[in-house]
């Protein structure tokens, strides 16, 4: 899927790819990072979730992906985690940015943006998200908030909590982000 956005700004996504499934189960069997999971949470087995390939170019600097959880499908979120690894060489400002501790906090569900009038739809479509709580506008006042990012070298990993509020930093003008 690509995205041309407004101010020359292009989004690549390739999310649970059927055609390249078979490929990222391969490259697991023979890395490392299947390992580096299993002792993380201290179990002798996993399940592949799926991957999320997104490649963010830009003119000019971009705005920043939305803070989010990684909450989008009805399973239980107890020992689901994310790993994030970076293709380009990212300083502390474009980096993935978390908000501490809230993977302690509920499951939210995020608001889709929507034109002046219109009622604003929810961004996760099953029945329970209109039960949960709405996100806090964290850019609005991020002093709020125990903000935390790294500057990452290609290759680096973050391993983090699926429910840990999280978000991409603007890519730089004439940047790229590949993750």
């Amino acid at each position: 899927e690509i995205a041309i956005i407004d101010r020359g700004e292009t989004i690549y996504t390739d999310t649970y790819s059927n055609i390249t499934r078979d490929y990222y189960r391969e490259m697991l069997r023979h890395s490392t990072m299947p390992a580096i999971m299993a002792a993380v949470l201290g179990v002798d087995q996993l399940w592949y979730l799926g991957e999320q390939i997104l490649v963010k170019r830009a003119e000019q600097e971009t705005r920043p992906t939305p803070w989010h959880q990684d909450t989008d499908m009805p399973i239980n979120q107890v020992g689901t985690v994310g790993m994030w690894m970076t293709f380009d060489k990212l300083d502390v400002e474009h980096s993935l940015q978390f908000v501490r501790g809230s993977n302690h906090w509920p499951r939210l569900t995020p608001y889709l943006s929507a034109k002046p009038g219109e009622k604003t739809p929810h961004l996760y479509p099953y029945e329970d998200a209109r039960h949960m709580p709405p996100f806090p506008n964290i850019d609005l006042e991020p002093e709020k908030f125990d903000l935390i990012s790294w500057p990452c070298d290609v290759g680096d990993v973050i391993l983090f909590h699926n429910m840990t509020i999280h978000g991409g930093a603007p890519v730089p003008p004439s940047g790229q982000r590949r993750t």
